[in-house]
């Protein structure tokens, strides 16, 4: 048996982690783990990948805080 299994099995038992099973639809960790066609991976990408205009807003934020020291 895979070392690994045992150790999250340990951590479970210690209550440092909980596990919970989600149906596929609301598995995130399901997307990592199986092949899917290119038109999931579209579809996917706004629960993984941070929109580029919040990516803009920060960077202008971080700029106008640097600027404001």
């Amino acid at each position: 048996m895979d070392m690994r299994f045992h150790w999250l099995r340990d951590r479970e038992c210690q209550e440092q982690f909980r596990f919970y099973w989600r149906p596929g639809e609301t598995n995130y960790a399901d997307y990592w783990t199986k092949h899917h066609l290119p038109s999931h991976h579209v579809n996917m990408r706004k629960e993984f990948l941070t929109p580029a205009v919040v990516i803009e807003m920060l960077k202008m934020n971080k700029s106008t805080v640097a600027r404001a020291t």
